[in-house]
Parts: structure tokens; sequence; C-alpha cells
């Protein structure tokens, strides 16, 4: 964990006890009306399906990903066993799929992988590794006569997991928060209809210093991104119920002076309330 950045190590709290924004979380949030994966769009998003995704994309991102981990791992000087074994286990993980070839067990690598099997490979790819691993490695370097320990394999191996996995989490936002995604342009269009029910308003209930709001002709206002969008609707909002709020105050200022004037015109008498005298009034 120290060897990842300080906001790194808050999104991994977050995603390895499954409360980062996720569908599932952003449902029970009530952020969304749904709980879809922004990728392959099924139901109840969780933590593991962002690492699961069968999605086009995430497939391909994912083999990208454990590519480069295979290069990493011999570049670490691992036992071909041991990278054999984790990248096959890895690629049918994802597939939900059972090795059916003969395992090796040279260094203990079978051991490894089967206490691997009972702890998750899910918990893998949190950092959740069966201590076997590296006793199987340490197993390799001695062989190798190297000085480098199974214990700082397996620190090396589990932050390069954790990187696997923020970068899979990375790939799912990018395609979520991309301009051209289904979500986005309803978003965009959305508000693009309330923008033309703001100018369909004009000017009404607005102060002359707010109708500044409306100097940006229709075209321009939409050509805005989407954050300043929802800033503009938000600013031209305040606006017209600051009017509302200060015509209903002066309103009420004057009630006092209304009630004299409608006894005087109509001859009822002052105790009579003003609303009494409105009806009055009315059936006169």
């Amino acid at each position: 964990m120290k060897r990842l950045p300080f906001s790194r190590q808050m999104w991994l709290s977050k995603h390895a006890s499954g409360h980062c924004a996720v569908g599932r979380m952003m449902l029970m949030r009530k952020k969304w009306t749904h709980s879809k994966c922004p990728r392959c769009l099924q139901d109840n998003e969780t933590n593991e399906h962002v690492l699961l995704c069968t999605d086009v994309w995430a497939t391909e991102h994912w083999e990208k990903l454990t590519k480069k981990l295979d290069k990493d791992l011999v570049s670490m000087n691992t036992a071909p066993e041991l990278r054999r074994m984790i990248i096959r286990k890895l690629y049918n993980w994802r597939r939900r799929r059972r090795i059916t070839a003969q395992i090796t067990n040279k260094y203990g690598e079978r051991e490894a992988s089967d206490h691997q099997d009972k702890i998750g490979w899910t918990n893998l790819m949190l950092g959740r590794m069966a201590p076997q691993w590296a006793a199987a490695q340490q197993l390799y370097l001695d062989w190798l006569g190297r000085r480098t320990t199974g214990k700082q394999w397996i620190i090396a191996l589990t932050v390069k997991l954790l990187n696997i996995s923020w970068d899979m989490w990375d790939h799912r936002n990018r395609i979520l928060h991309a301009s051209t995604h289904p979500w986005n342009l309803l978003k965009v269009q959305e508000l693009d209809l309330k923008i033309e029910d703001e100018y369909r308003q004009g000017y009404q209930n607005l102060q002359r210093k707010d109708y500044k709001w409306l100097h940006r002709t229709l075209a321009a206002t939409k050509k805005l991104t989407t954050e300043v969008k929802q800033q503009w609707l938000t600013s031209i909002h305040l606006s017209r119920q600051t009017y509302e709020r200060n015509t209903t105050a002066q309103y009420q200022a004057m009630r006092s002076e209304r009630s004299t004037m409608i006894r005087w015109l109509t001859g009822v008498p002052p105790r009579t309330t003003e609303n009494q005298t409105e009806q009055a009034n009315g059936l006169a």
C-alpha cells in the first residue's frame, strides 16, 4: 500500500470494500436511476464486475494489461512455472473457466494455486496473496543464486496487480465520461431542452441585472460543455427565484395600504379581514 500514491490508496480502500462509485452503489446512493455497467450495460455493476466485464473494449484493455504483466514477470526473474500458472489462472478466472491442462509443481506452484483458489482470484487482484507464492519463488531464486527474496518479489507483484485493478477502473471511467457515451448524449439532450425552455421564457421574471444570462444566443449556449450548461441553468433558475421572492416581499409590504384602499372604495367595515374584503369585492 505504501508504494501506491495516497489518492490510489484511498480508492483501493473503497474498491476493495465494494463502496466505490460502481452502478450498484450509485443506485443505492440515488445518484443513478439504475445499476448498469457503463461498458456492457449489465445490471448490478459491482467492484468485481469492473475486472470481469465482458465488453469488447474492456476485454481488449485487459489483454493488453496481462501481456504487460507477463513481460514484467519475466523481468522480475519469476520462475517460468509460476509465471505461466499466474497468467493462465488469471486468464481463466476472467472467463470463468477452470484449468484442464496438467499443472506443474516444480517449486510448489500447485500448492500456491490451490491456496489462492480458496482465497479467490478476485482477492488476488486486491492484493490478498497466498503466502505460498513467495515460498515457491524463493526456491527458484535460491536455485538461481540470487540475493533477492520471495518476499520482495511478492510485494512487487502485488503492486503490479493493484495497478492493473486501477487501470481497469480508470478505463471504465474514461468510457463512462466520454462525450460520445449514450448516457452523456441523453444528458446533453435533456440539458438542451431545459435551455430552450429558458429562452422561450425570455426576460420574464428576471431583474434587469440578470438579463446577462440571455445575452448569448441559444445556439452558442448549446455549444457549451455539460458542466457549464448545468451552471448556466442553475444561475438563471436562481435569478428567476430571486425575482419571484422580491416580488412577493413587495406585495406583502403593500398589504396594509391595499386593505385601506379597498375599505375606502367598498365601504367594508375595518374589522373585516383582507380575504373577506377581497371575497366581498369579488361578489360585488
